[in-house]
């Protein structure tokens, strides 16, 4: 019964791992994850790497062939879409000036403004480009339009906008508003929220994979056998320490930015296109008749928010307005400073130090698995314990028999053979002893 007990415990908790792992993770941002997945997909393994460490052109290139697949599979609009596109091109010309601006930042660069056809109001950055919907545009330049497209009867469109009017009536800061919102995500972009974080991440990724994999094989070689998946989830292995990304300060870093962006053009505050976005509204907030229903598309977040979260960013960023504008920032009136820097010196530094220790350590797991020592590693021993089976079986090691089957001993480093006899019958393994690796060893006589 304890047997049974003990292997529906195991079951179990395989299958609750599995479960695990196959939940989506949830992410504020869908649009860095498009990235993420984006930069895995184009440069796959060590390309991600030498994207990172490589001339600047190179990279770019590598970062807008990158692009160019996340945008790929949204529909933008063309000349023909004459509102949209006098909107894409008139805000293009604010992102020029943007970048203009932002003369102290490294990641200066020429933006491209992209609007794609998408009902719901949102907007992301690529790392090049600015990224709109048709429907933010239309909640900005033609809300009663945009409530209709998102599931609103005419009748409900008007009353909802009616009722904002009523209790907010200088709410919406019409076209201009969208100059705020280009100048959040242009801030995203200039700050290397869309790129270098990724690409620093897929690069740091691909070694922390390569490790593993390194681990495995020196685990197979100690073991003589291939490590079962279940002891690979449960084995130790390498620790590493996650590169910088926090994504609430990211958030609060843009804000800033693009916040004293918007301030320079002398457009709406950021604050005031906020808060708009923060009035698209839900089923429950939509005035209806007695045989009215609401039927609003269901919308998680926008830029990277729920609703809630855009009213306490919009009053964050308000803070900045009261008394003397900016003045939190002194009467230079110079950027805000970035609170996180994208971790790419680091990954680099990182990847410099792979490439000189991963084919050395190689080298050594098999050169010791071959026996070839050093004088330092013959004189070197490990605690180690080890296990014949069945119970009364005999526990040989280098052909010499132990006094117990089961025991803790020491063995030095490099190749052993462990054996185990029991009725006439004997089984030999061939292990190898290494600093850093297993030191649970048995065999068992069939």
């Amino acid at each position: 019964m304890k047997t049974k007990v003990s292997v529906i415990i195991r079951i179990a908790l395989v299958l609750t791992l599995a479960l695990l792992c196959s939940l989506p993770a949830y992410s504020q941002c869908g649009w860095q994850q498009q990235i993420v997945s984006a930069i895995k997909s184009r440069l796959p393994g060590e390309k991600a790497c030498s994207a990172l460490v490589g001339p600047p052109q190179e990279m770019f290139g590598a970062l807008n062939a990158v692009e160019a697949d996340v945008l790929g599979s949204r529909s933008a609009v063309g000349p023909y879409d004459h509102d949209y596109w006098k909107y894409q091109e008139w805000l293009g010309s604010y992102a020029r000036r943007f970048g203009a601006f932002s003369g102290g930042f490294e990641n200066e660069q020429n933006e491209q403004i992209v609007i794609v056809r998408d009902k719901l109001p949102d907007a992301f950055a690529t790392g090049r480009n600015v990224v709109l919907t048709s429907g933010l545009v239309d909640w900005f330049t033609q809300p009663q339009l945009a409530l209709e497209n998102l599931g609103l009867t005419q009748q409900q469109a008007t009353d909802y906008l009616a009722q904002v009017e009523k209790s907010d009536p200088h709410a919406n800061p019409g076209p201009d508003g969208l100059i705020a919102i280009t100048a959040l995500e242009s801030a995203h972009n200039l700050l290397g929220h869309a790129d270098a974080f990724p690409l620093a991440e897929a690069c740091d990724s691909y070694m922390k994979d390569q490790k593993r994999q390194l681990y495995d094989y020196e685990k197979n070689l100690a073991l003589g056998k291939k490590p079962s998946w279940f002891s690979r989830i449960f084995s130790s292995g390498p620790s590493y320490t996650p590169l910088a990304a926090d994504e609430r300060q990211q958030q609060v870093d843009a804000d800033a930015l693009g916040n004293w962006l918007s301030w320079k053009t002398q457009s709406p505050s950021l604050a005031d296109a906020l808060h708009w976005m923060s009035l698209v509204p839900e089923s429950n907030s939509v005035p209806k008749g007695p045989k009215e229903k609401v039927r609003v598309e269901y919308i998680s977040s926008m830029l990277c928010s729920d609703r809630y979260s855009l009213k306490s960013r919009a009053n964050a960023v308000n803070g900045y307005d009261r008394g003397s504008r900016w003045g939190r920032w002194g009467s230079s009136f110079d950027p805000p400073a970035a609170g996180v820097v994208p971790p790419v010196d680091e990954a680099v530094k990182r990847y410099q130090d792979f490439q000189a220790w991963y084919p050395t350590h190689r080298s050594d797991i098999d050169r010791i698995a071959s026996g070839k020592l050093t004088e330092e590693e013959k004189a070197r021993m490990v605690n180690v314990e080890l296990e014949a089976k069945p119970d009364k079986a005999a526990l040989l090691v280098d052909g010499k028999e132990l006094p117990e089957r089961k025991l803790k001993t020491t063995l030095s480093i490099g190749p052993h053979t462990i054996a185990s006899s029991y009725n006439g019958v004997t089984r030999e393994q061939q292990i190898v002893i290494f600093e850093d690796g297993p030191t649970k060893f048995n065999v068992e006589a069939k």
